[in-house]
């Protein structure tokens, strides 16, 4: 990654293993966030697939889940699909752990597997203060063994959620919801 990944010069995601290392690059506050950009589909048949997002991935539980803060991520309207989190007895799955002061929008999430505990959702398990728009999920599937489950997020905290679709099922015990399975202050 380059040292600076502003909103001028964002880094460019075309593989898995680009999306991966997203984590690796957050914002250390406002004055400091960082700007990636979806340029095509992400899917079982993209670069890094095997490795990082397939079922054999990470000793076959998946893609490992992230933690990323103060992000823009813009899908540019495409997909991100095909990927599998296979962690029933962990907690938090998501292509994000814990999402937070980050703004993702214009993205799809499509025929994914997300198997957790607590607190699973397709694009976060947690986001705190994050500002989602233009997000499409289409045939997504969460399996929570007990409580927090969605198709965006398991967990919303003081966010927002506009223009966005939901396509999927969803079980688990307790706070199972379509977009999200539990909303603390969101709109």
């Amino acid at each position: 990654f380059p040292v600076t990944i502003t909103e001028q010069d964002p880094y460019q995601i075309t593989d898995w293993e680009q999306l991966y290392n997203v984590r690796f690059f957050s914002g250390t506050g406002p004055d400091s966030k960082r700007y990636f950009v979806l340029n095509n589909d992400l899917n079982s048949h993209s670069g890094g697939y095997d490795t990082y997002a397939s079922e054999s991935a990470n000793g076959g539980m998946g893609w490992e889940p992230g933690y990323s803060s103060y992000i823009y991520l813009d899908g540019n309207g495409f997909a991100i699909a095909d990927f599998k989190i296979l962690r029933e007895f962990y907690f938090e799955s998501g292509l994000f752990r814990y999402l937070d002061y980050s703004e993702i929008l214009n993205l799809d999430l499509k025929d994914f597997l997300v198997q957790g505990r607590y607190y699973s959702g397709g694009l976060a398990a947690f986001a705190y203060q994050c500002s989602l728009n233009g997000i499409k999920v289409v045939n997504g599937t969460i399996e929570n063994s007990m409580y927090s489950s969605g198709l965006i997020a398991g967990e919303l905290y003081f966010s927002s959620i506009n223009s966005s679709s939901i396509h999927g099922s969803v079980s688990g015990e307790y706070y199972i919801g379509g977009i999200s399975g539990f909303i603390v202050t969101g709109k």
